[in-house]
């Protein structure tokens, strides 16, 4: 949550549910409601052209809750696409919402993967880490025991 504009637990759970009752009358893609109407909606005020962008802070508060009522399990669907957002109604929007998340997931996975692959072959011990990795250690100011 920005600094700016942060929020208690209890206006967090406020707007989530104000944000949720106005997704669930949205039910389909044909429904979507669009990103600065939703804003419209939850707070009350029209936003001007020029702050519309990422860095709204409505827009944001909007979109951490609609995060939050994802993880609780709510079908919030959207392809990033400026088409709005809307509770998917089918198997099908539900798919298509799945494969537009999850695939800069993917992207990122084949390359760490790449990038893990080539690491191993240059540095071979790489994923073989020292129990005890004494390199960083200072040594000098310990008395060696003696039995």
């Amino acid at each position: 949550m920005p600094f700016a504009n942060k929020k208690t637990p209890e206006e967090l759970a406020a707007l989530d549910r104000n944000v949720l009752h106005i997704l669930l009358r949205c039910q389909g893609k044909a429904n979507a409601i669009d990103r600065w109407a939703l804003v419209k909606q939850v707070f009350g005020g029209v936003v001007l052209p020029e702050f519309q962008n990422d860095d709204n802070v409505y827009d944001r508060d909007i979109r951490y809750s609609v995060g939050r009522l994802r993880e609780a399990g709510h079908l919030i669907c959207d392809l990033g696409d400026g088409k709005g957002r809307w509770m998917a109604a089918n198997e099908k929007e539900w798919w298509e919402f799945y494969s537009y998340y999850v695939k800069p997931i993917k992207s990122r996975a084949e390359v760490i993967r790449a990038m893990k692959k080539a690491a191993t072959e240059r540095w071979p011990n790489l994923m073989q880490p020292s129990l005890f990795d004494l390199s960083d250690l200072d040594v000098s100011s310990v008395t060696p025991m003696i039995w």
